[in-house]
């Protein structure tokens, strides 16, 4: 009964984590010792996925793709790693919360050298597995496409039914997905450290540090000064590419990266605010005309010539009296 207990508790905490259909979560559900019986008897399963609406309505639940591999056998009621993930030292027999279930997918994430199988979701958000051995899958994202952040979870086969009192070979999946950040770039002058408005000006998204690589271009809100851009995983570089008028063009990248650890700007872990926005002030100073002396040269020259004419000019008055 004890490994069944444990056998028990992991699921619970997997279904608390990702959200099952049609299974339903209880926290503290045990499966009956008769239930794990024909577990590893050569039966298999599914899993599917249904990606829900978004946060952002630019987003798409379409063309996002999960890499799923078999981390675990199950044997006499009990979780055993397989060879090339005992490295992580995970134990999933002693997972009872999902924290620890969380950080066990992460670190397991870390250990996939490839993808054992491939599935991609529809323009319904939906995609399947099947034929999967009874056994503990690691599903992980690894193409987001135009969706937000998922993180990776474990799904087991099979797990038990709360609601039909029998073990579920087909177990269908709601991934857990965070919203995008925005970055909100306030357009400010050098001086006054005031949001720079009435003016048009530009910033490039780049996918490379020497910004070769162009994304997107984020067009400015000359209204407010700013310049706003959804953020999607992976590490970005933007560049001011055009300065508002009467400003020095800005040479200043800011480095933007999103990892399961967090929201990163130019190296640093920033939280958003309520609505999914980091500001970041860039400034710009304003061009000043280059001084080359030419003006104040031909003023010096303007004044010089006018004294000489009045000198000539007394001189011819001088000799046409002295005649």
């Amino acid at each position: 009964m004890k490994s069944a207990t444990k056998f028990g508790c992991l699921f619970t905490m997997i279904l608390l984590f990702v959200g099952f259909l049609p299974i339903s979560a209880q926290e503290h559900s045990l499966f009956p010792q008769e239930g794990l019986k024909d577990v590893g008897s050569g039966k298999t399963g599914s899993i599917t996925m249904q990606l829900t609406k978004p946060f952002d309505e630019c987003l798409s639940i379409e063309n996002v793709t999960f890499g799923i591999n078999q981390i675990a056998d199950v044997v006499s009621g009990e979780y055993h790693l397989l060879d090339e993930y005992k490295d992580t030292e995970i134990d999933l027999n002693q997972i009872t919360t999902a924290d620890q279930l969380d950080t066990a997918a992460r670190t397991l994430t870390k250990a996939v050298s490839k993808s054992e199988l491939s599935i991609t979701t529809d323009e319904t958000g939906m995609c399947t597995a099947e034929d999967l051995p009874v056994g503990v899958y690691l599903v992980y994202p690894t193409d987001l496409s135009n969706y937000e952040l998922i993180e990776p979870f474990i799904v087991a086969i099979p797990t038990f039914s709360e609601t039909k009192g029998v073990m579920e070979y087909d177990v269908s999946v709601l991934p857990k997905h965070s919203p995008l950040p925005r970055i909100r770039i306030n357009k400010t002058d050098a001086k006054d450290h005031q949001n720079i408005t009435g003016k048009d000006f530009a910033f490039t998204v780049y996918s490379d540090e020497e910004c070769t690589d162009r994304v997107a271009v984020i067009q400015s809100n000359t209204t407010d000064g700013t310049a706003e851009y959804l953020i999607h995983c992976g590490s970005w570089w933007i560049k001011e590419t055009k300065a508002p008028e009467g400003y020095v063009l800005g040479n200043e990248k800011i480095h933007v990266e999103i990892t399961l650890d967090g929201f990163f700007v130019n190296g640093k872990a920033v939280e958003t605010d309520e609505d999914h926005r980091y500001y970041i002030e860039f400034t710009n100073k304003k061009i000043t005309p280059p001084n080359t002396g030419v003006d104040l040269n031909t003023t010096a020259y303007a004044a010089a010539a006018s004294i000489c004419l009045v000198v000539i000019g007394g001189l011819i008055i001088y000799r046409v009296k002295k005649k």
